[in-house]
């Protein structure tokens, strides 16, 4: 098998944020433990009108009008993002619940379709989304992408990952560190910035961040 890397230093720009709806969003995977794992996660936002914060399950199958398979439950955990003020006390600025969910028995080379959400009802489900399994192809080599400081001022990488990952030449993205510089602004609204901007990307590929992640950031729920 072969390997392809592309390697990047890049800049990415990013939408303000929107209101907080309650649905899930920021939907990205990662590499399960076992070859025949995906483990994917989301965000919910606590303060709008649905309340899908209660529970973590996918939907998912080899056709998008029929996704019949269910994961196992998952997990949800609860980030409350504070500000300490000069007296060392904190108040609470917002809350947001971060989701995952583990799929088991994939099969290599494959397509799958699936949503992210929660069984309180139909406004907690995501949009659709889709991904190839990673494995071994004799038709082309394995393209991994591989760069570090990833900012939000250009957007010029996040175009081009979002195009490898929707023509499929782009099989799975390895960030080395920095993450948009800081996450944590704006009580924490610039993590949500930079993952809606990045979901074209990291709701198809497995997108890989170190084992020891220090930011309070959405990926690093999904370490395995």
């Amino acid at each position: 098998m072969q390997l392809v890397l592309l390697l990047a230093v890049c800049a990415v720009a990013t939408s303000s944020s929107d209101e907080p709806t309650g649905r899930p969003e920021q939907v990205h995977i990662g590499l399960g433990d076992t070859t025949s794992a995906l483990a994917i996660g989301w965000v919910t936002l606590a303060g709008g009108a649905a309340d899908c914060s209660r529970d973590s399950v996918i939907k998912f199958g080899n056709l998008d009008t029929q996704m019949d398979s269910w994961s196992p439950p998952g997990t949800v955990q609860r980030l409350d993002i504070a500000k300490k003020k000069k007296k060392r006390k904190e108040i609470k600025l917002r809350t947001k619940f971060l989701h995952n969910a583990v799929l088991h028995g994939l099969a290599a080379v494959m397509t799958y379709y699936y949503r992210v959400g929660s069984a309180a009802g139909a406004d907690c489900w995501s949009d659709v989304h889709s991904f190839r399994m990673p494995g071994v192809s004799t038709a082309r080599p394995l393209t991994v992408a591989i760069f570090g400081d990833l900012g939000i001022k250009r957007n010029e990488a996040v175009t081009c990952l979002a195009s490898g990952a929707q023509d499929g030449s782009l099989d799975l993205v390895i960030q080395a560190g920095d993450f948009a510089y800081d996450l944590s602004d704006h009580r924490g609204r610039k993590d949500d910035e930079w993952m809606r901007t990045m979901e074209p990307i990291t709701a198809r590929k497995p997108y890989m961040v170190p084992p020891v992640c220090l930011y309070k950031h959405t990926l690093c729920a999904l370490v395995m």
